[in-house]
């Protein structure tokens, strides 16, 4: 193989990771960790190297990247149907050799966890890619996609453990974190159930056990966002945030409220992932600013780090995609 093909080779290789492991995906939930790294930055004051954080974000970009290529191979015959332009379907990747790449970029992962922070973060870096895994490949069907939000929210304990293992079970500001990134989870994850089909006038898949109209799924959307927000609020009491994060965080979230409820009376596929993407925008922006706000507190240096790293992310998601469109119509007429 001359070196302009093996170029070309490594370009396809690269292509399909960035696709298969949803790059956009990974930027969206990376500020979910470093709020809750910063917040324990904040208050410990701890020395950390650029180094350090470099390779914790990697750390969880490989890790979540990871288990979003295993959630394409459990998926990989609904996605024939539904999602067929997806990497394994369209044969742009085999099963194989998406179980390769899940498996040498979830090491390299938890490597770099246990190289440059403690035991502790990789325990729960561990237990969210364990639970994630299980939901893809047994919980989602047989329970609900309410069960994926119990490992979301670990992203943020994760960051805090990362640098105050030893505050962790007395400082209640981690666990309102967790609660504010499961109930972000379960709005987004009820937004997207509709476009995954519906029958007798359900979605396909339970919410939690029980399946509900896609109309009712939508309004609990809109409720635990709300519920979101409040939180979001109560962390601004608690720690003294700044009224930027308090504005982002309640005007996002009234805008995903209204929109929860008035798709629910107009439900397209377009209005549910339109409804993803919302709260897609809103997990980014509150969960960065939040970061933002810590970090000031810590180092102005990592503020401005993180801040350009943000506006990076934000500003070449598109290039990487995201959900896509679902090849499925729904509507109200159809039952």
């Amino acid at each position: 193989m001359d070196f302009k093909a093996l170029l070309i080779t490594i370009g396809q290789k690269l292509f399909s990771y960035m696709e298969i492991a949803r790059i956009s995906v990974i930027f969206m939930g990376l500020p979910f960790a470093m709020a809750g790294a910063a917040y324990a930055l904040s208050i410990t004051h701890v020395s950390i190297s650029i180094f350090q954080a470099i390779a914790g974000v990697l750390a969880v970009f490989f890790v979540t990247g990871a288990v979003h290529i295993t959630d394409d191979y459990f998926d990989r015959e609904r996605d024939r149907s539904l999602w067929p332009n997806r990497q394994i379907p369209s044969r742009g990747t085999t099963p194989k050799g998406a179980i390769y790449m899940a498996l040498i970029t979830g090491c390299i992962g938890f490597v770099l966890v246990f190289l440059f922070y403690n035991v502790y973060c990789a325990l729960i870096l561990v237990i969210a890619a364990a639970w994630t895994t299980a939901y893809t490949g047994y919980l989602r069907e047989k329970y609900g996609y309410m069960t994926l939000p119990f490992a979301i929210g670990l992203f943020p304990l994760g960051g805090y453990v990362a640098f105050s293992p030893s505050t962790l079970w007395i400082d209640p500001i981690p666990w309102l974190l967790y609660i504010m990134v499961f109930l972000w989870q379960s709005a987004h994850i009820l937004a997207y159930s509709p476009p995954h089909g519906v029958k007798d006038g359900k979605t396909v898949v339970p919410v939690l056990v029980k399946r509900f109209s896609p109309e009712n799924t939508l309004i609990m959307a809109g409720i635990f966002a709300g519920a979101c927000m409040s939180m979001g609020i109560l962390i601004f009491l608690l720690t003294n945030l700044g009224y930027i994060y308090l504005g982002i965080t309640i005007g996002l979230g009234m805008l995903i409220i209204l929109c929860s409820f008035n798709f629910s009376r107009n439900l397209t596929v377009q209005n549910c992932m339109k409804l993803v993407f919302f709260n897609s925008i809103y997990g980014w922006a509150v969960f960065l600013t939040m970061t933002l706000e810590y970090l000031i507190r810590y180092d102005i240096i990592f503020f401005y780090i993180v801040l350009v790293f943000g506006i990076l992310m934000m500003a070449s998601s598109p290039l990487f995609g995201g959900f896509g469109m679902p090849n499925i119509e729904i509507s109200i007429e159809k039952y």
